[in-house]
């Protein structure tokens, strides 16, 4: 089934990341967009959100409280929310109908964020080749544009 509208939430250490889905995504479809940006509260983004729409919510450790209670909030009010998250204990998952658990374990001081770009770029990739020759093609416009406009750095 085709949702009114995705939207995508992420915040600290996952902000950057639903900011990266949000942007590739936005090339293909004019339904999804990142919410929590630009002063926004919950109560603002979610105020007409429905059954309707998806939420996508990227939760890894350290689990950033807003998304949490964004998940909360939009599950209480009949919305879908799909977790992204590093565990199935994870307290996001609480409030998701749908879970995925990418591993994000690292040498480093803070979690990987390799394997979270792999899976949205896969997911993606795979909604747009569902999503039908419009879809490849309003990216191919737009990349077109970039080109044309000046975006692109000219070599």
């Amino acid at each position: 089934a085709k949702a009114r509208s995705v939207v995508l939430v992420g915040s600290l250490s996952s902000a950057s990341l639903i900011d990266y889905l949000g942007y590739m995504a936005q090339l293909a479809f004019t339904n999804w967009r990142t919410l929590l940006r630009n002063h926004e509260t919950s109560a603002m983004a979610l105020r007409d959100l429905g059954p309707r729409d998806v939420m996508i919510v990227l939760s890894f450790t350290p689990y950033a409280t807003t998304a949490i209670e964004t998940a909360a909030k939009a599950n209480a009010a009949g919305v879908p929310v799909i977790a992204v998250t590093d565990r199935y204990s994870a307290p996001v998952v609480a409030h998701a109908s749908r879970i995925f658990v990418i591993p994000t374990d690292s040498p480093h001081f803070f979690a990987s964020a390799v394997p979270l770009i792999v899976f949205f770029e896969s997911l993606l990739s795979m909604v747009v080749r569902r999503s039908g020759k419009k879809v490849r093609e309003r990216i191919a416009a737009i990349e077109r544009e970039n080109h044309h406009s000046g975006a692109y750095w000219k070599e």
